[in-house]
């Protein structure tokens, strides 16, 4: 095995490593696993170990960071060691957060925008140091103006880690958009998006980071204006909602999943294209608004009512074109409701996912948090949503 240099701990200058374990005092560490997307990585410090366990089975972790980008990820060692009791304290809740969510340093600065691989941008909005991750497509060609689509992450699970739950780069690159990913505010991976602008005054103005945030984009790439578009899950859908309510004709369309409005849309909304999808057994946000098994914190309209709303804003009243999709074997199936524009001023979509939970729709079965409820298997969601929002131009 190849150790770790005795100066490694004290060294001020980015230190850079290739293999995939050091030894740090009387523990292995193992790098095999370790996440730095495109960084290779490129470790410049190993924090203080964090205790983990119960009884024999404790084991020590510690933080790697990426002299690049300052992502900083989870090292498990490869010995056992035993550890006192004292030392299991709130610490471990930090570190089995940060595990999910791959928390960033604070220093963090963004890597260099390069089609094909993941960067992170960092600007100062509403007097706070936001940051967001973006991909650029393979195909992008500056001498065409192309779409941007704004994924908001749910709450709990941060803009990295739901990027690969829901593998939202490789939808960019197969359909060719430039995709940014806002990352919300709070400690950890309690990270959420401000969705009620008037109540939640203390909440930095996400809003006012969106525009900022796409400013800066516009500045960077070629970006078509009249194609950005927003698709969000749970309090990410609440926020694409919030987005077409406070910034009028700034929005293409949104697809908003698990997620209805923090509060009911004012009638004189513009008219924005929309597409919402909701399991009827969801606990999280239920169909029917707040119930004994939501969150104290979180605050919606009732599906119906919001569809309703959007309805009468976008001049949908003539019937619904119904449709359903229902894949042998899953114990889901999806009521897809269409009104189409013309008549209508603006596409209304309403899929109802029966006996759904609170999740994010994907043929492929994936591990989520408990009491979440079913995940329908019958849809891939970004090809059903970019199969929505690549109709929609705004001023078309």
């Amino acid at each position: 095995m190849r150790g770790m240099p005795d100066t490694f701990a004290s060294s001020k200058l980015p230190v850079r490593f290739s293999f995939s374990e050091f030894r740090k005092g009387s523990c292995r560490f193992n790098l095999s696993h370790v996440d730095f997307h495109e960084c290779a990585r490129n470790v410049e410090t190993i924090d203080n170990p964090v205790a983990i366990g119960s009884k024999g089975l404790r084991k020590l972790f510690a933080w790697a960071r990426c002299w690049r980008c300052g992502e900083r990820s989870i090292l498990e060692p490869l010995e056992r060691r035993p550890i006192h009791r004292r030392a299991m304290n709130l610490r471990i809740l930090a570190a089995t957060s940060a595990a999910w969510c791959s928390l960033p340093r604070a220093q963090a600065s963004f890597c260099p925008a390069v089609a094909g691989s993941p960067f992170e941008l960092e600007i100062q909005a509403d007097g706070a140091r936001r940051t967001a991750i973006c991909y650029v497509p393979n195909r992008y060609d500056p001498n065409f103006a192309w779409p941007l689509v704004m994924a908001f992450h749910p709450y709990l699970q941060p803009n990295r880690s739901w990027a690969r739950y829901v593998e939202s780069h490789s939808a960019a690159e197969r359909h060719g958009y430039i995709l940014v990913m806002p990352r919300g505010t709070g400690p950890l991976c309690f990270r959420s998006f401000r969705n009620d602008p008037v109540n939640q005054k203390r909440k930095p103005d996400d809003v006012a980071f969106v525009t900022a945030l796409t400013e800066t984009l516009a500045a960077r790439l070629s970006i078509d204006r009249s194609r950005i578009y927003a698709i969000g899950h749970s309090n990410g859908a609440m926020f694409a909602h919030t987005l077409a309510a406070y910034l009028p004709g700034f929005l293409a369309g949104i697809v908003a999943v698990s997620g209805p409005p923090a509060v009911e849309l004012e009638l004189n909304t513009a008219p924005t294209p929309v597409m919402m999808v909701h399991g009827a057994e969801d606990r999280i946000t239920p169909w029917t608004g707040p119930s004994r098994f939501t969150p104290r914190f979180a605050r919606f309209v009732d599906v119906d009512t919001t569809l309703e709303r959007w309805r009468r804003i976008n001049g949908a009243v003539a019937e619904a074109a119904i449709s359903q999709f229902d894949r042998p074997g899953d114990r889901t199936s999806i009521l897809r409701y269409d009104w189409p524009a013309p008549p209508a001023t603006a596409e209304t979509v309403l899929l109802r996912v029966e006996n759904g939970g609170h999740r994010w729709p994907d043929p492929q079965k994936k591990l989520y948090f408990p009491f979440t409820g079913e995940q329908s298997q019958d849809i891939e969601m970004f090809d059903v949503a970019w199969d929505f929002l690549s109709r929609q131009r705004r001023g078309a």
